[in-house]
């Protein structure tokens, strides 16, 4: 009897998965250079966190599933064991698996409490997870193939919520600085500096304009990652105004 060719829909031909992972690595390193989703932990390559892999899981169809974590004792050091499984989103077929640890004796979980422990332990298996089955796609990107959250015990600040430039030391004290500014230009006259301010915190927004800050109080000094904030912006366009009044009056 002659034999059947029995054909695999899953099945790739290697230059055909090679032209598509790289496809996936092109797009891969656009979105964590604009997403800071990577890091370097001493070495040449970066390390990628656990949304860089899950966004390159969505590229194939594939999703993470953590399940409970359990609190586990290894060697005398408590922590919490958790696993992971890799779903194909269009059948629901689980694709891979991975266990990951979190224990107290990483220094900055020491004092942490179990739910915190659980969900690095969590997050840890699903990175893992993802890399046991596209590893080869942060190879071809250029990044190291080992998860950022298995490279250091560092507790992470996530992409979105770094923290912002702290004020130096010899900073002036702005908001005293656009008061005394202010004072002067306008003779102290209370109207006339809060109107002057609203001008200078004012401006053009999506729907049309943005009325400013009459209070220099009201000003925010959250910095962005330039260093900037809108008690900044502000001082400095007050400035502006006070050393042009300066150089009228001369």
């Amino acid at each position: 009897m002659e034999a059947v060719e029995v054909y695999d829909a899953k099945a790739i031909e290697p230059t055909q998965d090679i032209e598509q992972g790289t496809k996936a690595a092109d797009a891969l390193v656009k979105l964590v250079k604009k997403a800071g989703l990577a890091k370097k932990f001493g070495g040449e390559k970066e390390h990628l966190y656990v949304e860089a892999w899950e966004a390159l899981g969505k590229f194939y169809r594939m999703s993470a599933k953590p399940l409970d974590a359990q609190p586990v004792t290894v060697e005398g050091v408590a922590g919490a064991k958790a696993r992971a499984v890799i779903i194909d989103i269009d059948t629901g077929h689980e694709i891979s698996g991975a266990d990951a640890y979190c224990m107290r004796d990483e220094p900055n979980w020491r004092n942490k409490p179990f739910y915190q422990l659980a969900s690095m332990a969590q997050t840890r298996a699903a990175s893992k997870a993802f890399r046991m089955v596209l590893a080869f796609v942060p190879a071809l990107a250029g990044f190291a193939t080992t998860p950022a959250e298995e490279m250091s015990d560092m507790e992470r600040v996530p992409p979105d919520k770094k923290e912002p430039p702290p004020q130096k030391k010899d900073e002036p004290d702005y908001r005293a600085e656009i008061t005394r500014m202010l004072e002067e230009m306008w003779g102290g006259d209370e109207m006339s500096m809060e109107e002057a301010l609203k001008s200078v915190t004012g401006f053009k927004g999506k729907k049309g304009w943005v009325e400013g800050k009459s209070n220099v109080a009201d000003l925010k000094d959250a910095r962005n990652d330039k260093g900037q904030s809108q008690l900044t912006i502000a001082y400095n366009k007050v400035k502006e105004e006070y050393v042009t009044w300066q150089n009228q009056g001369e």
